[in-house]
């Protein structure tokens, strides 16, 4: 079962309902297991008592799976404390989240991860860039330009940071520091390898003269220990923030949802990799293989998209003949004759 359990843990049973088509799991651990005690980090510590928890978990094929479990809490033989085995947490750099953390889970290492440091340079690098365009026209409409990774640029971003690089901007400076921090994140393995190059990277950030860059290398000081944290503990919320951005995207597009049902509907399909939805007949993609039954609907949708493309060209021939001086054909007729226009056989 791809549940990613490690020992002690296991499956328990199974249940399936198939009137309401779902799938519950049940998940425990064997009699006697012992586990790290989450305060002191003592190992092989005794069970002290259990709570019932249930999750969502990703569908079994089309039907909706829950995992419940007796989740552990345990007794440290140095520190005396019971709590459950939450060791690690992963959050933004907000001093809301910070707080709940410091009140729910104090006894959890907290890792600030890439996604959210970038973010926050970004942002800085994005101030430089708007205070600088006020005297530099050629940093008007290149923002994506400097916030995105330059591993992912497109040819035409290529182009215009060749362009732009030879202009000593203090934008292309605080890009510098920005990918700078990008690669270590990227190439340091752990908290001993890394701690090095971040301590360059702050000193360089503070002495860089672009206010911005200086206030946000103060801000990630502030944070240090979770930042490095995530070189050993791995973890990170991108892919959760990902898919939360797709989410907001398609609520602010629909002025909002009338039920929560339908806000959740609409997060599966934007969200949720969807397959075997019904094809749409505005997809030339889709229509190539029609269902039963959508062979009128696909026609007509290839028919108007002819009829518009042929518009199209004839526009455009007319832009031309007239870039070029010559007279459009005017009107025809009733006879079908156009006035003014030679016909065959004149």
């Amino acid at each position: 079962m791809a549940l990613g359990l490690q020992p002690p843990w296991k499956v328990a049973e199974v249940a399936f309902d198939p009137r309401a088509g779902r799938i519950d799991f049940g998940v425990g651990f064997a009699a006697g297991s012992r586990f790290v005690c989450p305060h002191c980090g003592a190992e092989h510590q005794p069970v002290h008592d259990t709570q019932e928890r249930e999750w969502r978990h990703l569908n079994v094929f089309p039907y909706p799976a829950h995992l419940r479990a007796k989740v552990p809490r345990v007794r440290g033989a140095a520190c005396g404390k019971t709590a459950q085995e939450v060791r690690h947490v992963c959050i933004d750099l907000s001093a809301r989240s910070r707080a709940g953390i410091a009140e729910t889970l104090p006894w959890a290492d907290v890792t600030f991860d890439e996604f959210h440091v970038i973010q926050r340079v970004n942002q800085a690098v994005d101030e430089v860039r708007r205070q600088e365009a006020k005297s530099t026209p050629e940093l008007k409409r290149t923002r994506y330009l400097w916030l995105k990774d330059k591993h992912a640029w497109t040819g035409r971003q290529i182009v215009q940071f060749a362009d732009r690089r030879q202009l000593n901007l203090q934008t292309h400076r605080a890009f510098q520091i920005k990918e700078a921090l990008r690669e270590i994140f990227r190439t340091a393995s752990s908290t001993a390898a890394a701690e090095p190059l971040l301590d360059g990277w702050y000193s360089w950030a503070r002495r860089c003269r672009l206010e911005p860059m200086k206030q946000v290398a103060k801000t990630l000081k502030d944070h240090w220990t979770g930042i490095l944290n995530a070189f050993d503990s791995k973890l990170t919320n991108g892919r959760v923030e990902a898919i939360n951005s797709l989410i907001q995207a398609a609520k602010a597009k629909a002025r909002g949802y009338g039920t929560v049902k339908h806000l959740i509907t609409i997060s599966y399909l934007v969200a949720g990799k969807l397959t075997h939805l019904p094809a749409s007949p505005f997809n030339r993609k889709a229509c190539a293989t029609p269902a039963a039954g959508d062979h009128e609907v696909c026609h007509l949708a290839h028919t108007k998209r002819k009829r518009a493309a042929k518009t199209r060209a004839i526009r455009r021939g007319f832009w031309f003949l007239a870039s070029l001086g010559i007279r459009t054909p005017p009107k025809r007729h009733a006879s079908g004759a156009a006035a003014g226009w030679p016909q065959y056989g004149d």
